[in-house]
């Protein structure tokens, strides 16, 4: 998009018209009469004519009772129909988007004053028929001053000057241009604006509102994520608390075990003393585990040798230095090598 000689174009295509129509659009829908938004917010204006004890009050140049006018009023004074030109023109409706500057041209182009003398002022009647029919009117600036110096009203500055009207055929009122009617528009502008921050603020408390759900999912969402992520730690620690404990409990098994598997040696030395007579003595008795080992002297080793042999708590005797009679003690020395039964009876 370029600007040639204050015209938009798109791709060689002119897009001031639309521009303009948007322009337009939006013009009549705040300060159109038809949208009804400046009967709302615009400040009522007192219309005060010379020889009449009270004023008239206008909003939106529609006629509205005294008691419904607040505190704050503009000022307007009425010219005498005698010191304006009044004229119905209809102008093409496609002028619409640039209606100001045809109405303009139309003044220059019909009015009997001196043109720095000339002041206007115009009012969009009805559409009709593809027409616009504009009420219109135009006198000289000279005597405007004059008819409201003669009102007492002080014209020296020209932000003090009040607004000036005229009356048409119908007693519908037309404002000129270039008197005080810009200080209404000014508070008109502000009331917009007011209204369009409110409305902002409302949009803005809206969208916060719709957007409380999701923001709570979202903390609800990372509040179970942090859970879920507390719990797998758990579950870790869980799993290698669990794993541990179960090395444990083997540990503890296996020495179970071997607690289990381990020899009661007063038993087994009960059982032994028991079968010793007393002709047999014992030098040496080494019990490791199963194995058991006896070294001793015997009157008759073969005999308790053969008395062990018979016993079925032991799964294996034998005598690996074989048996020796010693000559001076006449007894006989021996080694025996026991093993007992993985079942002991009792």
């Amino acid at each position: 998009m370029q600007a040639d000689s204050q015209r938009w174009s798109l791709f060689g295509l002119d897009l001031d018209p639309w521009i303009q129509a948007w322009r337009a659009g939006w013009h009549e829908l705040f300060w159109g009469r038809a949208a009804g938004i400046r009967r709302r917010l615009e400040a009522p204006v007192a219309l005060r004519v010379a020889g009449e004890s009270g004023p008239d009050y206008f909003v939106a140049e529609e006629p509205m009772a005294a008691a419904q006018a607040p505190e704050f009023v503009c000022d307007a004074r009425l010219l005498p129909a005698e010191l304006v030109l009044l004229r119905q023109i209809e102008l093409p409706a496609a002028v619409e988007a640039d209606l100001a500057n045809a109405v303009m041209l139309e003044v220059q182009a019909s009015s009997p004053f001196v043109l720095d003398d000339t002041c206007y002022g115009w009012a969009l009647r009805r559409r009709a028929g593809g027409k616009l029919h504009i009420t219109l009117a135009i006198t000289a600036y000279s005597e405007a001053m004059a008819c409201l110096h003669a009102q007492g009203v002080t014209t020296d500055s020209k932000e003090q000057l009040p607004e000036v009207w005229c009356l048409d055929g119908d007693q519908r009122p037309v404002v000129f241009q270039g008197f005080g009617e810009r200080r209404r528009a000014a508070n008109y502008r502000q009331r917009l604006a007011l209204l369009g921050g409110l409305l902002a603020t409302l949009l803005l408390l809206l969208l916060a509102l719709l957007a409380v759900p999701g923001l709570v999912r979202s903390m609800q969402a990372d509040n179970m994520e942090h859970h879920l992520a507390v719990a797998e730690r758990n579950a870790v620690e869980a799993m290698q608390l669990r794993e541990q404990l179960a090395v444990d409990n083997e540990r503890a098994q296996a020495v179970q075990g071997l607690v289990d598997r381990q020899l009661d040696s007063h038993s087994l030395l009960d059982r032994l003393a028991a079968q010793t007579p007393d002709s047999v003595y014992f030098e040496q008795l080494i019990i490791e585990g199963q194995q058991i080992r006896i070294r001793g002297w015997a009157v008759n080793a073969a005999r308790f040798l053969q008395s062990l042999t018979e016993d079925p708590f032991y799964a294996e005797v034998s005598a690996p230095g074989g048996i020796r009679r010693h000559g001076r003690t006449n007894l006989e020395q021996f080694t025996l090598q026991l093993r007992l039964a993985e079942a002991n009876p009792d």
